[in-house]
């Protein structure tokens, strides 16, 4: 149901060395012992992170699984069992006119929204556009569709035209879980991580507008995903 979608939610602090904030974003659990999917724009060059999940309980304990700057994307891991989930399953992609909910961290009320279009930007790399834009609480938050089924995680509000959001479709997590890694946020070397941009996909961004602005390697990172979205829409609008 939403309801329990709701129940999965987190916040993902991505902090500073003496605590303090740096970017606070949204995560989902996807399995009972503690793997959250956010977005690989909020935790890049973390030297500390934090996970916070629906019921008020807090983990500084925080490993990373898989990290996918193409599709902005991070899987990680908090040491907890029985926790609030939603399932990752392959599944179809939604049609066009069809209604996903947009679940937001905390006690808001879903959003709906409906399906615009959805494009693969490469081998299983599925976005799904949705007529909803996104906010503070709705980027990087579960999309689901009525039954509470999981179907991606919103990334990017693409405005090249009618403002729509991007929700990465949800196999692609599993994809990432087929190689993980095991690594605490502090010892990681992020230097191995920087965003390569592919020549093919360069193109105009003057069309393109992104919600907020973001640290340099976060930027890049949505840039990169928006240009290869900007690409599939030229070919396929």
């Amino acid at each position: 149901t939403l309801e329990d979608a709701q129940r999965a939610t987190a916040a993902v602090i991505h902090l500073a060395p003496d605590g303090s904030d740096i970017l606070r974003g949204n995560g989902f659990l996807i399995s009972p012992d503690g793997l959250l999917v956010t977005n690989y724009h909020l935790v890049v060059h973390a030297a500390r992170l934090q996970v916070q999940l629906a019921n008020g309980d807090v983990y500084d304990q925080v490993l990373l699984k898989a990290l996918d700057p193409a599709g902005d994307l991070a899987v990680l891991k908090i040491p907890t069992f029985n926790a609030p989930h939603l399932p990752v399953a392959r599944r179809p992609l939604p049609g066009s006119g069809e209604s996903l909910h947009l679940i937001p961290r905390g006690k808001g009320p879903a959003r709906e929204a409906k399906v615009a279009a959805a494009h693969t930007l490469a081998p299983g790399l599925d976005v799904i556009l949705v007529g909803q834009p996104l906010d503070a609480l709705t980027k990087g938050c579960p999309a689901v569709n009525p039954q509470g089924d999981l179907v991606g995680i919103t990334t990017l509000t693409y405005q090249a035209g009618p403002q729509a959001a991007a929700v990465i479709a949800a196999a692609r997590v599993l994809d990432l879980l087929d190689k993980p890694l095991n690594w605490p946020v502090d010892q990681m070397d992020w230097r191995s991580w920087s965003i390569v941009e592919d020549p093919a996909l360069r193109g105009p961004l003057e069309k393109l507008g992104l919600r907020r602005r973001l640290p340099d390697p976060a930027l890049r990172a949505e840039k990169s995903l928006a240009r290869r979205l900007e690409l599939a829409l030229a070919f396929d609008p």
